[in-house]
């Protein structure tokens, strides 16, 4: 039975969700899971010390559903949970001033935490259809998001959300689905995925594209036939992260614009994605089942070396969606 490209595209995505989901339940039955580290990592089954800036924001499953946490190493203190909500959060975005984070849910919302005061507030407008996907402008007062229109499987546009309350802007049309956004540090360009085949190729394919947010014109990156998401750039905006699926493993891909060469920083058969650049742009951090359980990995781009995270907290919890400024 032949099926529409946004259908598909939303299949790929539950699929995806749902290895996810099924990683994490194994584990949970198999071990604790330990969450993040404030002093220590692990590589190889040595310990090592690395320091981690900034702040992290990701999603965790402590008992039915997706909730927001955020983390900050250099505190010393556990993650903390923002959301007790019952759908799911997902897609967290961290404002360049690390005041706030945007996430979407499965309502179809995007929504802002403001974390001096506690607050949530909706951004997407009230109009059919749903959002996700939110990545934030480096002048913290717009968003990039995905509008998907009620009644079109196969529709899935870019949009810039104003904070500010004024009406969404629709910067590409394209005959694809756009999904994943992320916004480059300078401003600049816009990352995404551009969906441009169905049954026809046997398989869906999402290619990494850039649109320019000053002359308003979008090109394609790679052509790598495969389903590429979780773009993240680099803070030079010279370099752009993204996980990829190919047949039944997810591999980690680095691109370098200068150089125009791809790299790839994780293959195997293990899921891999969630991929983020340190705030310092030396390292990236990454969600893999390398070791056959689900773990937070960081990657150092001068070394080659990828250490696992030794968490302080004892817990049970599967997390996914890590953002990382």
């Amino acid at each position: 039975m032949s099926l529409p490209l946004g259908a598909m595209f939303q299949a790929v995505q539950h699929r995806s969700s749902q290895v996810r989901k099924n990683v994490f339940a194994a584990g949970m039955r198999r071990i604790a899971f330990i969450l993040l580290l404030v002093s220590g990592a692990m590589a190889h089954g040595e310990t090592s010390q690395m320091p981690l800036a900034g702040l992290f924001a990701f999603t965790a499953y402590p008992v039915d559903n997706w909730e927001l946490f955020v983390w900050e190493p250099a505190s010393r203190k556990p993650p903390r949970q923002l959301t007790h909500t019952p759908f799911d959060e997902k897609s967290p975005a961290i404002s360049v001033d690390r005041k706030h984070i945007a996430f979407a849910t499965t309502e179809g919302e995007i929504l802002v935490h403001a974390l001096d005061t506690g607050d949530t507030v909706r951004i997407s407008p009230r109009m059919p259809g749903a959002w996700d996907s939110p990545s934030y402008a480096p002048d913290g007062r717009r968003l990039a998001a995905v509008y998907l229109p009620p009644g079109s499987a196969d529709r899935a546009e870019l949009a810039i959300l104003s904070l500010g309350g004024e009406p969404p802007q629709f910067p590409l049309k394209q005959f694809g689905p756009q999904y994943a956004p992320s916004w480059s540090p300078d401003g600049r360009q816009l990352a995404f995925g551009y969906g441009h085949c169905s049954n026809a190729c046997g398989r869906v394919i999402q290619e990494p594209w850039t649109l320019d947010m000053v002359r308003g014109n979008a090109r394609q990156v790679l052509l790598g036939g495969a389903y590429a998401y979780d773009f993240n750039w680099s803070p030079d905006s010279n370099r752009l992260v993204f996980a990829r699926n190919e047949e039944l493993s997810h591999i980690l891909m680095y691109y370098d614009f200068t150089a125009q060469r791809v790299t790839p920083l994780a293959a195997g058969d293990e899921l891999s994605d969630s991929p983020c650049f340190s705030p310092d742009g030396r390292s990236i951090a990454f969600l893999s089942s390398r070791d056959g359980s689900r773990a937070l990995w960081v990657f150092d781009l001068t070394s080659g070396v990828s250490v696992r995270i030794t968490p302080p907290l004892n817990t049970q919890y599967g997390f996914q969606d890590f953002a990382w400024r």
